[in-house]
């Protein structure tokens, strides 16, 4: 579907689960950067 060249590394879900909170939080801050640059 997404015709990635590699496979995901199965680790990585582990390491995301373990993460979640902090890895919303930062693409939170992404987007809102976003949207803020969009709107400039």
């Amino acid at each position: 579907m997404l015709h990635l060249k590699l496979e995901t590394d199965p680790r990585w879900a582990s390491i995301a689960e373990e993460n979640l909170e902090e890895i919303l939080t930062d693409h939170a801050w992404c987007e809102q950067k976003a949207a803020t640059n969009a709107i400039t």
